[in-house]
């Protein structure tokens, strides 16, 4: 199937990026599923690297807040509600609830992938 707009025609794609989230021909955000998990994971090294060098919880919760929660949480109703199973069971188990940057702060709760 072919389609055109004005004389021209639209090239057909099977995925697109639009405002920050990929969505497929077949609306099964497997892809952004991905790259929300490597963006993730990536964000949550570095938090993890800075706790190594004993920084204070206070500035944890910032950088988490401002850059990785913003990642995990960016536009999650449209593509959460609409994982399969198999990628909401993929999904739990690729992520294991953490406390532990900031235990006295129930706010401060996330998933960090595992290693």
């Amino acid at each position: 199937m072919t389609f055109s707009t004005k004389g021209q025609e639209v090239e057909q794609v099977t995925y697109f990026k639009y405002l920050g989230t990929i969505t497929e021909n077949q609306l099964t955000f497997k892809e952004n599923v991905n790259f929300i998990y490597k963006k993730g994971r990536q964000r949550l090294a570095l938090l993890r690297k800075m706790r190594s060098f004993n920084t204070s919880q206070r500035t944890l919760s910032m950088v988490y807040k401002s850059l990785t929660e913003t990642v995990l949480t960016y536009n999650i109703v449209p593509w959460y509600g609409n994982l399969s199973v198999k990628q909401t069971n993929w999904h739990k188990s690729s992520i294991r609830p953490v406390r532990s940057l900031n235990k006295n702060n129930s706010h401060f709760w996330t998933y960090i992938p595992r290693q």
